[in-house]
């Protein structure tokens, strides 16, 4: 879809900002750049959008941007500024449609799934290459464990823009979560020799069913969720073997993420090594390193307070879960 802005200053710094958030690096950089251009072109419609969209998911790669349910509500409030200047702006819409499934997967949310995967699809009708619509639309599939429909949706995101590193990684969850390790790994060979690789949490579990424990160093070295962590080795031996108890590293773990006020996001990685307290707030939770979460009390918990038994009675249960008689339901 065309960019509208007749500022060209407006239009580079967008440019720039665009390119790091294709990427999902230096996201609090790239939020800087786009309130600049609005500053300088206040009906930019396609800056707001991106900027909604760094504000629903900006903490998981290392943005500063306080509250991260303040900035998610802020970032929805810019959605709505940019549709109501352009009202088919499909990544707007595409935001606007996440951000009510951020709310499902926090255990408070109020719009019907159906709506949200509308969102998403009409997003798409608008502009059927706008990656980001891809990328959601296959995260709302692999929330609700929908895998082959979500891989088919994150490879269309990686033949449309190769850059984009979140879809590439999320292709790799969508493939262990079908049990696909060669197709996982492929996918991780082809991210590293085109440099989109994703440095969200998810990746990290992700390298430990792959057993690449080298790429899983490199990457947690360089994950801003870790920054000044420092027993990389331990955490991967401890998301390698789920059934242990690895209570002692979750404590000192949970406390690094106190001490440095780490996104919300990154907590997900206490649910891999058997702290379960904390929904994860991103949707890695079917791929093998996550059995034990699965099979937890706080698993059903999480699952039920985001509304998805009642969603998988009406559409079917994902191959990990099955239903048990009318109202009950368990995971492996």
């Amino acid at each position: 879809a065309p960019v509208r802005t007749t500022k060209v200053k407006a239009y580079e710094l967008f440019l720039e900002a665009r390119a790091l958030f294709q990427a999902r690096r230096d996201l609090g950089a790239a939020d800087g750049l786009l309130a600049r251009a609005i500053e300088i072109d206040p009906q930019f419609a396609d800056a707001l959008a991106i900027r909604a969209g760094i504000h629903q998911f900006g903490g998981e790669y290392g943005a500063k941007l306080g509250d991260e349910r303040a900035a998610r509500a802020e970032g929805r409030a810019f959605a709505e500024q940019a549709l109501a200047m352009d009202e088919k702006n499909s990544l707007a819409i595409a935001v606007s449609a996440l951000s009510y499934l951020y709310d499902h997967i926090e255990g408070i949310g109020e719009e019907d799934y159906d709506n949200i995967f509308a969102g998403l699809e009409r997003a798409l009708a608008l502009d059927p290459k706008d990656s980001n619509a891809l990328n959601w639309l296959g995260i709302a599939n692999s929330f609700v464990g929908n895998h082959k429909k979500a891989v088919e949706i994150f490879n269309r995101c990686v033949e449309v823009d190769p850059m984009i590193a979140a879809c590439r990684s999320n292709l790799a969850m969508g493939y262990l979560s079908l049990g696909r390790l060669d197709a996982a790994s492929a996918v991780v060979d082809a991210s590293l020799d085109t440099g989109a690789i994703s440095v969200s949490p998810g990746m990290l579990a992700a390298l430990v069913d792959l057993k690449r424990r080298d790429a899983f160093l490199f990457q947690a070295v360089n994950s801003p969720a870790l920054r000044g962590w420092r027993k990389f080795g331990a955490l991967y031996d401890a998301i390698s073997h789920p059934g242990e108890d690895h209570r002692a590293l979750a404590v000192e773990l949970k406390a690094f993420f106190d001490d440095t006020e780490a996104s919300m996001r990154a907590y997900s990685l206490l649910n891999a090594i058997g702290d379960h307290e904390r929904p994860m707030l991103l949707t890695y939770h079917w791929i093998p390193a996550m059995r034990a979460y699965r099979r937890s009390p706080e698993f059903k918990a999480h699952m039920t307070a985001s509304g998805l038994p009642e969603y998988w009675r009406q559409h079917g249960f994902p191959p990990q879960c099955k239903a048990v008689g009318n109202d009950d339901f368990k995971c492996e």
